[in-house]
This record gives C-alpha cells, structure tokens and sequence, in this order.
C-alpha cells in the first residue's frame, strides 16, 4: 500500500474537464486498490512541499502522470 499527497487539482481534474483530465483519469486508473491519499484543500503550492517533507509522502500533481518526489520541488 502506498500513501501520498495528492494535490486537490488533480482530484478536481479527474471530474472536471480541464487541461489535464486525461492525465488525472490515467493516474487514477493505474493506482492500485488500497493506496491512501492526503489530499489537502486548495492551497499554495509550498504547503504541500512543507506537508511532504515532513511526512516524507511522494507529492502527485495534475501536470503529467508521473509522481514527483519530493526533492524535484526544493
């Protein structure tokens, strides 16, 4: 099982059509059943870096498919 921060985009993106639904659809397709997500109300971005650092959680965005760690934002 796998525990991440997801940001509130990509969940709003995968039921509102917008630049990167299809990104969002493909991401919650290939999740596998019983992974656990944070998923923080809308907020600037470094609140979720600070939130990441400190839980040591992967940080997901709606920019690609791709899971950022955390070191890619400091």
């Amino acid at each position: 099982m796998t525990t991440c921060i997801l940001d509130a985009s990509v969940v709003s993106q995968r039921f509102v059509p917008d630049t990167y639904s299809t990104n969002a659809r493909a991401l919650f397709k290939r999740l596998p059943d019983g992974d656990q997500f944070v998923i923080p109300e809308f907020c600037y971005d470094s609140v979720y870096i600070v939130m990441g650092q400190t839980l040591n959680l992967p940080l997901i965005t709606a920019e690609g498919v791709t899971v950022k760690p955390i070191t890619d934002f400091v």
